[in-house]
């Protein structure tokens, strides 16, 4: 249940932060069309890299810490883009760690509930966890847009930072679901996590 809901803020960051970048690169960064694909070419180049190194990070410093450490990382791309949308170094930071965004959703979709649950519930865990995610975080979508009419394009990437902010803060309740640091932490691991 904790990850249905680390589901909904994150997908509403995801898809609000996705829906808007290349709007937000070119009118408010003031990128020109063919910097702002570069860019976002590079992004997708280490997001290539945080698609490995995210779950693999999580298996030595244990899923509960990765779930709130990179929750909080996810928060800083678009708190720069809000703060400083035309500096240099909120783009760096956009392309080297803004992967993260994207990359997420692996540990609360699939890697948390798969040691969480009985193998006869693995699947359905996750189709929960996704479907209820993606359909509720669909709306900020929608929400961020009529906010961006109001109060001006930036408002999408505040939208997007406090989301992962929100996810860090109820990922503070997940139970770790890591057997071998569940051990190392001196606590007993689930018997479904000693299953799997």
């Amino acid at each position: 249940m904790v990850c249905v809901f680390i589901s909904i803020f994150s997908m509403a960051g995801l898809w609000t932060f996705a829906s808007f970048i290349p709007l937000y690169l070119t009118q408010v960064s003031q990128l020109s069309v063919s910097a702002m694909g570069l860019v976002m070419s590079l992004f997708g180049l280490c997001t290539i890299f945080w698609v490995v190194f995210l779950p693999y990070s999580s298996d030595r410093t244990g899923r509960k810490p990765a779930m709130v450490g990179y929750a909080l990382m996810a928060s800083i791309t678009p708190a720069l883009l809000f703060l400083f949308p035309q500096s240099t170094i909120s783009i760096v930071v956009y392309v080297a760690i803004g992967g993260i965004i994207m990359t997420l959703t692996a540990m609360f979709t699939s890697i948390i509930p798969v040691e969480s649950v009985s193998p006869a519930l693995m699947a359905t865990a996750g189709a929960v966890i996704m479907g209820v995610g993606e359909l509720l975080g669909s709306f900020a979508v929608g929400i961020s847009g009529t906010l961006a009419d109001t109060y001006g394009l930036p408002i999408v990437m505040l939208v997007t930072a406090l989301a992962y902010i929100v996810v860090a803060i109820i990922a503070l309740g997940l139970k770790e679901t890591n057997r071998r640091r569940a051990k190392d932490l001196g606590q007993q691991p689930s018997p479904v996590s000693a299953e799997v």
